[in-house]
Formats: structure tokens, sequence, C-alpha cells
């Protein structure tokens, strides 16, 4: 159902034959039964269900209104008098879907709604100074000119600046070693440090004020259950979460390395790494743990909806993880806001676009052709089929047994290949499963694995990672007694000289 409202586009041809030809483009409306039944994969728990915040409340969410938005800077490389000739501007609404009049123009759009926010706050010099703090400690990259594409600045109404927040551009776009931008990317904008430093400035002032070490516990609880809280899964993890020191959980979420972060609904010391979004039109499941079918657009402007808002609504059965939902407020209008049905559709069409680039780092033909040679000896495309590289299938984790009815629901490749089961089991994103992620791009990707524990292909196809001793250079709990990395053990027994060709190859899609 496709119902909402229909823009009408006048396209003007200058042909012969034709005078004038008028395209009708429906925008989809996702937030209805049809599209939400069955979008969720079953929670590993399957007597937990994921209720969302009903249709009648969802349209009642105020839309977002997308403002032109300028470049934010690193303090000093911006340009003389910037901040008060901004401040002098008026006001422009950008995102206008009655101009929007070819396919063209609905992708330009979605980029404004990729590198929006639906949460902004105002510019001050807090802000800038924690820029120069996590630059200064060689963790915040900056693009050419001194650029900072991870924030907008937005001008809401003359005199005022708004910076964006959490937005699609913050995880998914990457500043190369050549400061050239990439959007679309495994990003590396380093949300957990900057969220350790937050903490650690609370926590600082909480200790200087001789607040009890109870009272700080319980002011950090909320984020620990808005962030992390699975309250009906028994596990170690899960208990662990609950007894964490504030120091604990502070060097937890900081030691998180460039692609990997501490989304909601993952665990503490169990992250995720931040997928890239090319050719996502060809993947079938959504999140590391496959949380969320792609059966078509309107799946995708369903992800978008979620993981920006309506999420963080969202019930467990009766666990409410962070907002009620807005009839249950006393004020409905803190009850958050959302994209419009046309906005989630340009973004979609956006990350549609989006292909893979192509590394700059060429390998000699000869050496690719053998690696192409010994991916398909080694059976490695039983995983990894081309064109997608992914045969786009859900994996079970050591410890998850699934129903036989889930064999005709789902696309279920019934082998484990033993990577730490933690997120797929832990967490609430967690299905009991991990999907078979795609090689494209994967020469750009700085964190692998579910939760980035492995930073580069040499460290997978290396047999040390299993041994006790083995030094990671991904992400690695300050509890773990072993910095080992078990699981997918293909392709460890090659030589040396096979390896490279694998990953020459590899490099190359």
């Amino acid at each position: 159902m496709r119902t909402l409202y229909q823009v009408l586009l006048t396209c003007i041809a200058l042909t012969t034959l034709f005078g004038f030809m008028v395209v009708t483009i429906d925008i989809p409306k996702p937030y209805i039964k049809k599209y939400l039944e069955g979008v969720y994969v079953p929670l590993a728990d399957s007597t937990i269900s994921i209720n969302y915040v009903p249709e009648d409340q969802y349209e009642k969410l105020a839309t977002q209104e997308i403002y032109k938005s300028y470049p934010v800077y690193l303090p000093g490389r911006e340009p003389e008098g910037y901040y008060e000739s901004l401040s002098q501007l008026e006001p422009e609404v950008v995102f206008k879907e009655d101009e929007l009049t070819s396919n063209e123009d609905w992708v330009k759009a979605g980029e404004l709604v990729f590198d929006y926010s639906l949460s902004l706050r105002p510019l001050d010099s807090t802000f800038l100074t924690r820029l120069t703090l996590l630059h200064d400690k060689e963790k915040l990259p900056v693009g050419k000119d001194g650029i900072i594409p991870f924030y907008k600045l937005v001008v809401p109404e003359k005199g005022v600046l708004l910076i964006t927040g959490r937005s699609c551009v913050m995880c998914h776009t990457k500043i190369m070693p050549d400061s050239s931008i990439i959007k679309g990317a495994q990003g590396n904008f380093p949300f957990d440090p900057d969220y350790a430093e937050d903490l650690r400035g609370l926590l600082g002032n909480a200790r200087s004020q001789n607040v009890p070490q109870e009272q700080i516990m319980q002011g950090l609880f909320g984020d620990k259950m808005f962030l992390f809280g699975a309250p009906w899964i028994k596990s170690v993890a899960q208990q662990r979460l609950l007894d964490m020191s504030p120091e604990d959980f502070i060097e937890n979420i900081d030691r998180a390395p460039s692609g990997v972060v501490h989304r909601h609904g993952t665990n503490i010391g169990t992250p995720a790494s931040i997928p890239d979004l090319y050719n996502l039109k060809d993947r079938k499941y959504l999140d590391h743990t496959g949380l969320m079918r792609h059966r078509s657009i309107e799946d995708l402007m369903l992800y978008a909806t979620f993981n920006e808002e309506t999420d963080f609504m969202s019930k467990y059965n009766d666990y409410n993880m962070l907002r009620p939902w807005p009839n249950e407020q006393e004020n409905p209008m803190r009850a958050g806001r959302r994209y419009s049905d046309a906005q989630l559709y340009a973004l979609a069409k956006y990350i549609y676009s989006l292909n893979a680039p192509k590394n700059p780092i060429s390998q000699p033909e000869e050496l690719v052709n053998k690696g192409q040679r010994i991916f398909a000896k080694e059976g490695c495309v039983t995983c990894h089929a081309p064109p997608y590289f992914s045969n786009n299938m859900l994996l079970p984790v050591d410890g998850f047994t699934f129903p036989k009815s889930y064999k005709s629901k789902l696309d279920i490749f019934d082998i484990s290949v033993g990577t730490d089961p933690q997120l797929a089991m832990s967490t609430r994103r967690g299905t009991g499963f991990y999907k078979v992620p795609s090689l494209i791009g994967v020469w750009n990707r700085q964190a692998l694995l579910h939760d980035g524990s492995i930073s580069s292909l040499e460290e997978l196809l290396s047999k040390e990672r299993l041994q006790d001793n083995f030094e990671r250079t991904g992400y690695n709990a300050t509890y773990n007694t072993s910095q080992k990395v078990e699981g997918h053990p293909f392709g460890l027994e090659l030589s040396t000289e096979n390896k490279q060709a694998l990953i020459a190859y590899v490099n190359s899609l």
C-alpha cells in the first residue's frame, strides 16, 4: 500500500512525437501493518516480542523540517568570521518534495536526509573544545580544508546556530588518509571515545563533590539500561553490565577503535563493527544479527525510522528501554520526532545509489588471478558467492538451536563459524544468528568480524590469533582474560604466498 500521498512530477520533454509526458511517483508508506509484519527476525529468546509504536501514534510524531546546512570545521581552520556570517543568514528549507522531478532529484534530496539529524543542539564553546580535544588525541580525523563531515551546522532561524547529532553521516562516512571524504563507508568518527570523554567528565565532577558510590551507580544505571539493557536475558554478560563499576564501564567504551561502536542494543564489551552501505539493495538482512529483513525499499525506510528514533520507544514484551509511547507521556511534545515518508524514501534512494569505491592500490594481475583461484578452491564461494560476495544467509551461532519452522521462513545456512556468540545471544539485537557479510569493499574496512575484534585480513588469516598470547589490534574488552580471536577457521593453513594472493584478490573486490 503506497497511498499516504501522491507526488505528481511533470517532466516536460521537447520531442517531435510527444508534447508533454506526465510521470507519477507514489511515495511508499512504510509504517503500516503490511510492512511491519515480519520485518523483524525473531529474537534468540522467541518468547520476547518487539512491540513497536502503534501506527496511529507514529503518525502523530512531529516530522522533521530539513534546513540548509553548512560545514563544521576543526576550531581554528574555519574561514575568518565564519560563525558571525552564518548568524546573519535567514533559514532556508531545502527538502521540498513537491520540487523533486526526477530520480536524480530524489537521490540528491536523500543525501540531505543522510547528513541531517532528528536531534539538534546549540553550537557552543564546549562542543568546539571537544572537537579539538579528540583531534589532539589523534582520534578525530579531519577532511580537506579542516572540514569535519560528521557534523553539520544548521540555521533554523536567524541568529541561531545548531549542530546536528546522531545521523547516518556520522556512522557511514570515512575520512581517508589523503583527507578525502567517502560516504557510505565504514565510518571513522570516534563515537565511543567521545562518549567516554563525556562520562569521564561527569564522573570526575561527581567524585570531586563526594557523591556516594551508590548514587553514582544509580545515575549510570540509566545509561546502561538505555544502551544495553536486556533484563529478560539471564546471562553472564547482562549481569556483568549491572555490576560493572563506572571506571570499568568507561574504559570498555573508550577501547573501541575506529569503525567500532557500542550502539544501542549491543552490550558493554560486545560492540558492533560499523557496516558499509554499498550494494545494500542486494542484501536480504540488516544488522550483523540479521535483526531486520530487507525485502523492499519499505523495509529500508523502516530500518531508518526505527534506528533514528522509534526504536527508542520499542517495548520488549513489557520492558520499555527509554521512552514511553506518545500516548503514555504527560507531555506528548516530548515524544520525539521522525522523518516524513518522503524523506525516508529519498534517503533509501540515496543509499541504494551508493557504490563501493575501487581500491586505489592495485595489485599485480597475476597475483589477483591466483587469489581468485584460491578463493574458489578453498570454498570461500560457499558463503561469499559472486556477484554479491555473500550468500545472503544467516548462520546460527554456537549454543543456539533454532525451531525447524525457521527453515521455511528464513534464509538459513545451518553451520556455525565459531565466532563469539555474545552479540547474537546476550543482547536485545540478538537473533541467534549472524548474517554472512559481503566482501565488496572490504579493502576499506578497518574493523572486521561482527565485533571489530580483527582489524585486517592478514590478522584474520593468521593462526596466531587463536593463541592466548595473541596481541589484538581490534576491540578487546577489559574482562577478557585472553586476547585470542576464535572462529572463522578458513584459510588459516594456507601458505604465506597463497594468503598474500587471496588477500590481493579480496582487496580487489
